[in-house]
């Protein structure tokens, strides 16, 4: 072999060259959608002002001739579309009215579907009936009730077309402070330790919705009288009569006296409204009367406090015909015309019946 010779050696390195220039900005692009309902197939007109477009936002402003970026909610049957493409090196491209895509259509309702088949019938209206929704006891200044027996009420269901209460099962629900017994569907109060309290009564029957009803009570309680006032406090006068014409009348007289009728026309002796008998006692005393419920009086004003310095009365009556009336009244004594001082009360009850 000959010697070895060098062939060749890399030379060092050359200087950097100098930069390039900077390439052109890209193109942002973007696909704009505008829509538009209309109540008939023919399409239409395209946008004919020029929009503009914000690429950040993809807002479209100056779109006119009824077209929107989103489906309107109202409007019509006819669903269109048309789109145009936005292309720009800035941050905004125009378009202009004859870039906008033929109108297609998008969706268009349905016709409406054949009517289906009729329910069945639904079951008869009904409602729960009680006789006394309400109830006030007459009690002494102290709350204490002696007598119950106005707190009575007959809980019935009725239709549009019977009395339905034999296919119902009747419960009560005594609130708090009250007791009562339920035989039937009468329901008796027979303690109450509140001076408010409610009973909820309840009907029930399979298939049907469960309906209730309130009985609601409450206390009208006498302020404390004083010696020199001796007012027969808190006593209960039922008149009734069934007689063709029916009438059942209370007065109130001047000496402290209380008249009653019922089957005739004459006037007889009741209950003291003050004790004793004394002449012109009224002229100290007024009276007010609230119907708590039943029917209307046939006369008498209520609501209204009125002076006993004469006689003041009410009546119930039924003039001809078969029909029952049954009102019952809670009377109130005061010693001054404004009702401020109450000093005794009295529940009445007139009852006319007819049958």
């Amino acid at each position: 072999w000959a010697a070895t010779s060098l062939l060749a050696q890399d030379g060092s390195n050359g200087s950097n060259g100098s930069n390039g220039t900077n390439g052109t900005d890209g193109l942002n692009t973007a696909t704009v959608y505008l829509f538009q309902r209309t109540a008939t197939s023919t399409a239409p007109s395209l946008p004919s002002a020029t929009v503009t477009y914000t690429f950040a936002t993809g807002a479209a402003s100056g779109v006119n001739n009824g077209w929107a970026q989103s489906m309107p909610t109202t409007g019509g049957a006819y669903r269109w579309v048309t789109t145009a493409t936005a292309l720009s090196t800035g941050t905004t491209d125009t378009i202009a009215s004859g870039e906008w895509a033929a109108t297609s259509l998008l969706a268009q309702d349905g016709s409406n579907g054949s009517n289906g088949s009729n329910g069945s019938n639904g079951n008869n209206a009904v409602y729960l009936q009680l006789t006394k929704t309400n109830w006030t006891f007459a009690a002494d200044s102290a709350g204490a009730v002696s007598d119950f027996s106005g707190g009575v009420s007959v809980a019935s269901v009725l239709s549009a077309t019977s009395d339905d209460t034999s296919l119902w099962t009747i419960s009560k629900a005594d609130g708090t402070g009250v007791t009562s017994s339920l035989s039937g569907t009468m329901i008796s109060v027979s303690a109450m330790t509140t001076d408010t309290a409610a009973i909820t009564v309840t009907a029930t029957r399979s298939g049907y919705v469960t309906l209730t009803g309130t009985f609601a009570l409450s206390k009208a309680k006498a302020s404390p009288v004083s010696s020199a006032t001796i007012v027969n406090n808190g006593f209960n006068l039922s008149i009734g009569s069934n007689s063709t014409p029916s009438n059942s009348a209370v007065r109130f007289n001047s000496d402290g006296t209380t008249s009653k009728k019922y089957l005739s026309n004459t006037y007889q002796a009741a209950n003291n409204w003050y004790v004793p008998t004394t002449t012109g006692i009224g002229s100290s005393f007024w009276v007010k009367a609230t119907l708590s419920s039943g029917s209307a009086l046939a006369s008498g004003t209520l609501g209204t406090w009125q002076p006993l310095s004469s006689a003041v009365g009410w009546t119930q009556q039924i003039a001809s015909g078969v029909s029952v009336k049954d009102s019952f009244l809670d009377i109130q004594f005061a010693t001054d015309s404004a009702g401020v001082n109450v000093v005794a009360i009295a529940s009445i009850e007139l009852l006319c019946d007819t049958t």
